[in-house]
């Protein structure tokens, strides 16, 4: 399967999951583009604070086994 055909099934798939396919396209562009705001938050959120909370639960963590 070429990766052009597989990208169009995987779009197939995603809006068939999410009910896509019965909005309009501007409909389609607002509901992606709040699905990807919230991604880029998401991913922004880990990347801040998964650190330094990782480092934390660890710390924690050792001093309630000990």
């Amino acid at each position: 399967m070429s990766l052009v055909k597989r990208v169009k099934l995987w779009v197939y798939k995603y809006e068939l999951t999410l009910g896509l396919y019965m909005l309009e396209p501007w409909e389609k562009t607002a509901f992606n583009s709040i699905v990807l705001l919230f991604s880029l938050f998401f991913v922004y959120t880990c990347y801040r604070w998964l650190p330094s909370y990782t480092s934390y639960v660890v710390a924690k963590s050792q001093y309630y086994f000990e």
